[in-house]
C-alpha cells in the first residue's frame, strides 16, 4: 500500500490596509505521497484556489468571510495555504514536510517578512475592532459624528 498524506487546507484572505490575512480552514484531502508535488503545484503555482478546490467550498468560504468587509473591506487577493501534513494512517504531523513546503512556495514567509499577521477567522471576528485599518476608523468616526 502506498504512503498518502493527509492535507488540511485553508484560504488566505489577503487584507493589505490591516497587514492581515485571515485563515479560512478550506478542507482536508488524501492524497498518495507519489502525487504531493503535483498536486500542490496546481494550487500553489498555476491555477489558484479556483481550479484546485470544490466551487461551493470557495463559496462557502467567500460568503463567511464577507462580514469582515464591512470593516476591512474586500480582501486584495485569496491565496491557498497549507496549514497541516499529517501521515493519513498514523496521523502523525510530519512538521518536516510542512517546513520544506513553507520553504519551497514561500507566499506565508513573503507575507509575515512584509509585516502581515496570520490570524485564524474565528479569532479576527471575535477581535475585528483591532484590525480595522486607521482611514476606515476615520470614516466611521465621520458616520457616527454625521448621525449626531
Amino acid at each position: 500500500m502506498k504512503k498518502q498524506l493527509e492535507i488540511d487546507y485553508a484560504f488566505g484572505y489577503v487584507y493589505d490596509k490591516s497587514k492581515l490575512i485571515v485563515m479560512y480552514p478550506a478542507g482536508t484531502n488524501v492524497i498518495d505521497l507519489d502525487d504531493y508535488e503535483m498536486e500542490v503545484e496546481v494550487a500553489f503555482l498555476e491555477d489558484g484556489i479556483d481550479a484546485a478546490f470544490e466551487e461551493n467550498d470557495v463559496k462557502e468560504a467567500n460568503e463567511t468571510i464577507k462580514p469582515l468587509e464591512t470593516f476591512l473591506m474586500k480582501p486584495s487577493k485569496v491565496i491557498p495555504f497549507v496549514t497541516s501534513i499529517k501521515n493519513a494512517e498514523t496521523k502523525e504531523e510530519l512538521h518536516k514536510l510542512l517546513a520544506e513546503f513553507d520553504e519551497e512556495y514561500e507566499v506565508k514567509e513573503n507575507y509575515i517578512k512584509k509585516g502581515y499577521e496570520i490570524k485564524d477567522i474565528y479569532h479576527v471576528f471575535e477581535n475585528v475592532v483591532s484590525y480595522i485599518p486607521k482611514e476606515n476608523l476615520e470614516n466611521l468616526n465621520i458616520l457616527k459624528i454625521e448621525n449626531d
